[in-house]
């Protein structure tokens, strides 16, 4: 009996305060927006709605947090939709019960709007999913704060993955949305700043179509280990499996030309083992809203980390502002539209939170910004593998955990030069032929010289012979140090064999055809003189040797004088078209070291000089 009275007692006693506890207690309504019933053009974030009802859950659940309140929601379809995002926001302030801060819509051209228009109502906003480089804009989004970061760190992130592995040269695909072409246009200011070059930049127009379908890769050949892609992080999984944007690319071709591409996105969960402000980590925060997203049969939603932390922030903005309000004889639930002093607290108090959520540090910067990590991950196989995280200070990155088809791939062809050298069959070729001419000439010089008093030796004109034979070796060793400059087994150019080599032709053909011409000349005026008693003056030996001297000097002077006023210079010149190797990523250009006269476009003066000098010696010699 005792027991049951006892019982009943500390029932009643409960029942009265609960009661009493519960009355004590005040609703705070905030707004929130969502894109439930989107187009084909716009972006869903109805997954993240599990994670906002579990953070009010939990900060509701917690004492030491806003006091004698229970923050509520009132939500909004924003469709991801300007226009429907206006109407959704004037739908919310029009209608009880009031307001006291908000969330952003999921799409930025949804937010940008509210957010622009948010300082007319004093309505401070948080946002979860807006990377828009625009809404950093602190004079025209005054009141806009986000916990995920812009596409500007992002960019970040991708100039020092394009440094870490020396890439200077790349190309950019931006869809033709203004979001994105701002996101482009401060990469270009980044790679710019990074004297990173841009090769190639195109925009498409086609809504939700993926680059690397535009592009038609698995068709144009742009595929394999030559080209690597870097993507946005939001991306869904196996993404190239839908069946979005008009391409005859199956998902295997698309997943081929992609290979292991790379992406950036913000680090969704922080530190495993840290505990957050809810007291949980971030895996069994993860946990707990997987459990709660499956129940519901919602999609997952790669931002509900950040829309979890969106709701805190402003539990968090709240309560530190309802001391601050006190002093000022105002309570939370008496603020009302309009209220410049009232959202200027708000703001100032977000923007110097600093807590740990479920997507890591929270922390604003002076526009709102967050700054967070940005995490960097490879495809590999059907999955994608975290490889580097990335801030404002540091970027770590881990090149084991990288796969590559092969060795990390170039940001271009490789352009080098080798030496030319002539086929190896036409160089031995030549060089025979030559030496076996040197060799025959100065067999047929010793023999001149050994029986030239034998009597048909003597009748020819040894001394002729000798000359002409020595022009001829002269001659051969020419063409003999011509070929060995272009082979494989003399690859360097030297000026000096090059003037040699002038200096041997010249003399050489000089030589040459002042021997054969001196006999040549002597028979013809022997056996055309038809008066035997009239004296043949001129044709003994030394006078015709004198001529060839002349020829000599003559070409020496030319030579000399050439040396002096346009010297020969060694200059590279390109043999063929580029070569290029596929497999090695690289062209090669032959290039042959030529000796030429050293004006500038003065390619024919050897030549020139050549004929010159060759012509002179005959008329001269011809004359004398």
């Amino acid at each position: 009996m005792m027991k049951t009275i006892t019982l009943s007692a500390w029932l009643l006693l409960s029942i009265l305060l609960m009661g009493k506890w519960g009355h004590s207690l005040e609703n705070l309504y905030i707004g929130t927006f969502y894109g439930v019933n989107v187009s084909s053009k716009g972006w869903s974030s109805k997954g993240v709605m599990p994670a906002v009802r579990m953070a009010l859950d939990h900060v509701n659940r917690d004492r030491s947090i806003l006091a004698g309140y229970i923050l509520q929601e009132e939500w909004r379809d924003s469709k991801c939709d300007s226009a429907a995002a206006i109407k959704a926001m004037l739908d919310l302030v029009s209608k009880p019960p009031n307001k006291i801060m908000f969330t952003a819509p999921g799409c930025s051209p949804a937010a940008e709007p509210i957010a622009e228009a948010a300082p007319f109502w004093g309505a401070v906003q948080v946002g979860f999913s807006n990377t828009s480089p625009k809404l950093s804009d602190d004079s025209r989004f005054p009141l806009y704060s986000r916990i995920c970061s812009s596409e500007a760190l992002n960019n970040f992130a991708i100039v020092n993955l394009l440094k870490h592995f020396k890439w200077n040269r790349v190309a950019i695909l931006v869809q033709q949305d203004h979001i994105f072409t701002k996101t482009k246009e401060n990469l270009v200011a980044l790679l710019t700043k990074n004297n990173i070059s841009i090769v190639f930049m195109e925009s498409f127009e086609e809504e939700h179509s993926h680059p690397v379908r535009h592009i038609k890769a698995c068709h144009e050949g742009v595929t394999g280990r030559k080209y690597v892609w870097i993507l946005p992080g939001w991306y869904s999984e196996k993404w190239w499996e839908s069946k979005i944007g008009d391409t005859s690319c199956s998902g295997d071709d698309i997943l081929l030309a992609a290979g292991n591409y790379l992406a950036t996105r913000p680090l969704p969960l922080g530190d495993s083992k840290t505990p957050t402000i809810s007291g949980k980590t971030a895996v069994e925060l993860n946990d707990e809203l997987l459990e709660r997203s499956r129940k519901i049969n919602y999609p997952a939603n790669g931002f509900s980390s950040f829309a979890y932390d969106a709701i805190w922030s402003i539990a968090l903005t709240l309560h530190q502002s309802s001391f601050a309000l006190q002093a000022r004889n105002k309570s939370l639930t008496n603020i009302t539209y309009g209220d410049r002093e009232a959202a200027e607290l708000f703001r100032r108090i977000l923007r110097n939170l600093t807590y740990i959520g479920m997507s890591g540090i929270v922390k604003f910067d002076r526009v709102g910004d967050r700054e967070n990590t940005i995490e960097i991950l490879q495809q590999q196989g059907d999955s994608r593998t975290v490889v580097g995280l990335c801030d404002k200070s540091s970027t770590m990155l881990n090149d084991s955990l990288f796969i590559w088809e092969g060795k990390i791939p170039a940001d271009g062809v490789t352009n080098t030069t080798e030496p030319y050298e002539a086929p190896r069959i036409q160089t031995i070729m030549t060089l025979v032929t030559s030496s076996l001419g040197v060799l025959f000439s100065l067999g047929c010089l010793t023999l001149n010289i050994l029986y030239r008093k034998h009597r048909i030796i003597k009748m020819s004109s040894p001394h002729f012979n000798s000359i002409t034979a020595i022009g001829c070796l002269l001659c051969y060793i020419h063409v003999f140090l011509a070929v060995l400059g272009n082979s494989f087994v003399y690859g360097k150019g030297s000026r000096s064999v090059c003037v040699v080599r002038a200096y041997l032709i010249v003399v050489g053909f000089t030589l040459v055809f002042g021997g054969m011409l001196s006999k040549t000349w002597r028979v013809y005026k022997i056996f055309t003189n038809r008066r035997l008693k009239r004296q043949i003056s001129g044709l003994s030996t030394s006078h015709l040797l004198l001529k060839i001297l002349h020829g000599l000097l003559l070409d020496i002077l030319v030579l000399v004088s050439w040396e002096l006023v346009d010297p020969l210079q060694a200059k590279t010149i390109q043999m063929s078209d580029k070569i290029t190797n596929l497999a090695r990523e690289s062209q090669v250009h032959p290039e042959e070291i030529q000796i030429q006269d050293g004006r500038e476009h003065n390619s024919l003066g050897k030549k020139t000089f050549n004929s010159t000098s060759f012509g002179v010696s005959e008329i001269v010699q011809t004359v004398h």
